[in-house]
């Protein structure tokens, strides 16, 4: 996205000794600031619709643990007599358990558009310094 946002910097500068001018300048840090904003919103947009699934699923993960202890259990106990490290035994004993690999696969592709909008920044700023 970055080079297809910065191709009218050319038109700015009529030259390519002019190619730094103030103009051209703002511009690319318009293009910048532009693409990390970007990178941010669908960042959080992604983490507005990932996040409360995972929530969600995690409470129904639970639900499914307590009425399997539930069945198994020969006299009726109520709905909070069960410890959380006996449902944790359950869900992982039913595999209602999601691996820690999953979360960072979660996280990565949630991040994804923040690292993909900033990257272009920080390789113009590591090359502006060299």
């Amino acid at each position: 996205m970055q080079s297809w946002a910065m191709w009218p910097t050319f038109a700015l500068a009529p030259g390519i000794e002019k190619a730094l001018s103030p103009s051209s300048a703002n511009y690319n840090a318009l293009v910048n600031s532009y693409l990390a904003y970007t990178g941010i919103e669908y960042s959080l947009l992604l983490a507005s619709f990932t996040v409360p699934v995972m929530v969600l699923l995690n409470r129904q993960a639970n639900m499914i643990a307590v009425a399997s202890l539930r069945s198994k259990s020969l006299v009726a106990t109520p709905p909070g007599q069960f410890s959380a490290a006996t449902i944790s035994a359950e869900r992982k004993s039913e595999n209602l358990v999601v691996q820690f690999i999953d979360q960072l696969k979660a996280l990565a592709a949630i991040l994804a558009p923040f690292v993909a909008g900033s990257l272009g920044n920080f390789v113009t700023v590591l090359s502006a310094k060299s």
